[in-house]
């Protein structure tokens, strides 16, 4: 494509092109660069891409985008300046993909909590409708049912323009991408064409990125802001506070929720052997959901994926289904069962409500004691600790402290900062080895009882200062329920 054509729509303030120049990609990274492309020099959080311009231009670069001007290039180099680089790569990635959201149904999750299985579930009612769908979140990417691995959440602008293209080309309809607030802020869907935001709820979580709530739900509330993304319907939770103040600003809003003001509204929900049951009475009158999902924390989920489903038309009947068979996402309330007569769940849970809600959830799911291992990772929200130390320590008849993703701190002082905030200290053990703590919290447990092992869900490594170790909460405790059940076997 020419440069000219890519760049026609950015706020340029200086230029030096001499002649047509045709560019065979864009790139962000130095390290992507090959011969004929446009490297963004983008301004990061520890990286400056200004300082890997000549390591560009080594690589093949033929044209820049830069926020300050590079003197002593050579003039073969085309140079574009304008105030913000990051914004400029994002309308480029458009225009050099050819606009793909235009030509897909676009629907965005976002919210604290709940991101990842509210996505997949309304990727399934589309699914179950008969049509081609994507996905882009936190734990993968789907083209028609194939998965790609996922770098972030929300992936940066240049790499989700590249996806949505792809999808176009694999013939997808609808795709339901998780949107987080540093995708809003640093406008990595900036040009985007949604037809849909989902809002789930929003509680403290980010404060290492966003400076207070205030400034957490205003990224938040950017993406329903119709002047910036028009015509997409916005499916809120009332429930929610902050949902409600959504709500209320909206013109084009559908809530769900308990509330009585509730477009598509909940009565009850009732966790069961193999799943949930909701009872709604609005908006198709009185009637009961079944879904395979487990925990009662997943009712708020379900509910935002009917609400979608409704804003769209969907018949009831293929909601119904798609519920049915729906089942928990990786690490997410997920039970680990090897035979043994307890149970053990690994959750992502993360966050002070996050966890508040996966605690309240297990505990309407068990008839012993409520046996917790949890952590908090590091470079993170520090303020959040003890207050998920207080929260585990109010519910749980066992409490073990253990190490998360210490990262660049010290995994101690982590672990003294979630002391701060436990209240019960009776059945409070402290073991910083994250696979001892797993190892001591199976062993204490008996029939009845439920090991939740908070946190981590998902994620496959622990991220220390100096390593990332192999780490599975799911596959550890797997190993030590097997161990466990051998041992027993073996003596008997």
């Amino acid at each position: 494509m020419k440069l000219a054509s890519i760049t026609k729509g950015l706020s340029v303030t200086r230029s030096w092109i001499e002649g047509s120049v045709d560019i065979t990609d864009l790139a962000y990274d130095s390290r992507q660069v090959k011969s004929g492309m446009l490297f963004f020099a983008i301004v990061g959080e520890k990286e400056d891409g200004h300082d890997y311009i000549h390591s560009a231009i080594d690589s093949g670069a033929i044209a820049i985008v830069v926020e300050r001007w590079q003197e002593g290039l050579p003039e073969s180099i085309a140079q574009i300046q304008v105030d913000h680089t990051r914004v400029a790569l994002s309308a480029a990635s458009v225009v050099f993909f050819e606009d793909p959201s235009s030509k897909l149904s676009l629907i965005g999750v976002t919210g604290t909590n709940g991101k990842t299985t509210t996505s997949y579930l309304i990727e399934g009612i589309f699914r179950d409708l008969g049509q081609k769908t994507g996905l882009i979140g936190t734990l993968e990417y789907l083209i028609n049912g194939k998965s790609f691995l996922s770098m972030r959440t929300t992936p940066e602008s240049y790499d989700l323009q590249r996806i949505l293209h792809s999808m176009v080309g694999e013939g997808i309809e609808v795709v339901v991408m998780e949107v987080s607030s540093h995708a809003s802020i640093m406008g990595r869907i900036d040009g985007c064409k949604f037809d849909a935001f989902i809002f789930t709820n929003l509680s403290q979580d980010h404060l290492d990125f966003h400076t207070d709530m205030d400034d957490y739900f205003q990224a938040k509330a950017r993406l329903f802001n119709e002047s910036i993304f028009q015509g997409a319907k916005h499916i809120v939770n009332i429930d929610d506070v902050f949902g409600k103040r959504l709500c209320d600003a909206s013109k084009n809003c559908i809530a769900f929720g308990f509330s009585k003001d509730a477009d598509v509204r909940c009565t009850n929900v009732l966790s069961l052997q193999d799943g949930i049951k909701i009872s709604m009475d609005r908006p198709y009158g009185e009637l009961d959901i079944f879904t395979g999902l487990k925990g009662t924390l997943n009712s708020e989920n379900v509910l935002a994926a009917i609400a979608t489903a409704y804003a769209f038309s969907v018949d009831i009947d293929v909601i119904k289904t798609a519920m049915s068979v729906a089942r928990n996402v990786p690490g997410r309330f997920e039970e680990i069962e090897a035979g043994q007569d307890f149970k053990v769940v690994v959750d992502y849970a993360h966050t002070p409500d996050g966890l508040k809600r996966v605690l309240e959830a297990a505990k309407n799911s068990l008839d012993g004691r409520l046996i917790t291992v949890f952590g908090c990772g590091g470079d993170r929200d520090k303020d959040k600790r003890p207050l998920m130390g207080k929260e585990v320590s109010k519910v749980s008849d066992i409490s073990i402290v253990t190490s998360d993703n210490p990262r660049n701190e010290d995994p101690e002082k982590i672990i003294e900062d979630i002391l701060e905030g436990v209240e019960e200290r009776s059945g409070l053990k402290v073991i910083s080895d994250r696979h001892q703590a797993i190892k001591v919290a199976i062993k204490e447990a008996r029939n009845g009882d439920l090991v939740l092992i908070a946190g981590k869900g998902h994620e496959t490594g622990q991220t220390f200062a100096d390593r990332t170790i192999p780490f599975d909460d799911r596959l550890v405790a797997l190993e030590i329920l097997k161990e466990a059940i051998n041992d027993t076997s073996k003596s008997a």
